[in-house]
């Protein structure tokens, strides 16, 4: 299966921003920017240096054991705002992560995350090595940088083979585990009303998202991917794909799963939903408003014509 995303992936250039990146290509292609504004007694040249340092982690670790050319790598970005610090070491703040991977014959790219971590906390000393241990938890930047590689990497390689990144979803859910009790903020089941790292791999990774996992597939290749060509019946594909979203929603309401879908994809789903029959773009509207309310005025541009 894994070969056959790299097979499909080579047909694409991907722009890249190697920051800090070593000659040998790995699987992402990160961009990391810590804004350190909101903390002016820290060093902008200790924030560059963590900027420098993270961007490197995840650009230089192995995270598979499959072989990605330059052109191949997952491009994400990270965005990191810091909030607080204590002794010029703990620092707290938020995180936007987003991550994209391209659409077959086209110039676009789709985006796989877009999610906002409201809860980093996390110790960094100048100079310190970033070293990563699969099986141990070491310290929490390592923890957090490495479960969002493995969700970008997870959900990319959902969209090109059926369940494609259960392992990697099953690695997210191992470093929640080894976080727990650390006291660091996101880790915990209970926090922030379920909209946590904990929730969120938990569902993943044991099975009980299968079906919204399937249809992200479906939604990727036999919708985004095929529009090119078919473009009727890649509508009609992603439309079942939101339904199917739709019925697990009805399942469990408004877990972390459902926002994360909701934020990576309405934009998109707007556009592709303007144009085609219009029984499909109602059915789709019908599911867009059901899964989130709050973006029914915008969805509403769906059946506008």
């Amino acid at each position: 299966m894994k070969s056959f995303r790299i097979s499909l992936l080579s047909l694409f250039l991907i722009s890249l921003c190697t920051l800090g990146a070593p000659a040998m290509a790995q699987e992402l292609n990160c961009i990391v920017v810590i804004n350190g504004d909101n903390i002016p007694q820290v060093d902008q040249r200790q924030i560059d240096e963590m900027q420098t340092a993270f961007a490197q982690f995840l650009n230089s670790t192995v995270w598979t054991e499959d072989r990605f050319e330059n052109q191949e790598r997952i491009n994400c970005v990270v965005n990191l705002t810091l909030n607080g610090v204590t002794n010029q070491t703990l620092f707290s703040g938020t995180a936007q992560i987003q991550a994209s991977r391209p659409v077959y014959g086209t110039g676009y790219e789709t985006l796989i995350l877009r999610y906002f971590d409201q809860a980093w906390e996390f110790e960094y000393n100048p100079g310190q090595a970033l070293n990563y241990n699969e099986n141990a938890f070491t310290n929490n930047i390592t923890a957090l940088l490495a479960y969002y590689a493995n969700v970008i990497l997870a959900l990319d390689y959902d969209s090109f083979s059926p369940m494609g990144g259960s392992e990697f979803f099953a690695q997210a859910w191992n470093i929640v585990n080894l976080a727990q009790n650390t006291g660091r903020g996101g880790w915990d089941q209970f926090q922030n009303n379920g909209r946590n790292r904990y929730v969120f791999a938990n569902l993943m990774a044991n099975g009980q998202m299968d079906d919204v996992r399937e249809a992200w597939y479906d939604y990727h290749l036999k919708g985004l991917d095929q529009f090119l060509t078919t473009e009727e019946e890649a509508r009609a594909a992603i439309g079942t794909a939101i339904g199917v979203w739709k019925t697990a929603n009805d399942r469990r309401p408004n877990t972390i799963v459902n926002t994360m879908l909701m934020d990576t994809k309405a934009d998109e789903l707007i556009k592709v939903f303007q144009k085609g029959d219009r029984t499909v773009r109602q059915q789709a509207y019908a599911s867009l408003i059901e899964l989130d309310p709050t973006q029914t005025d915008r969805f509403e541009e769906i059946i506008q014509n």
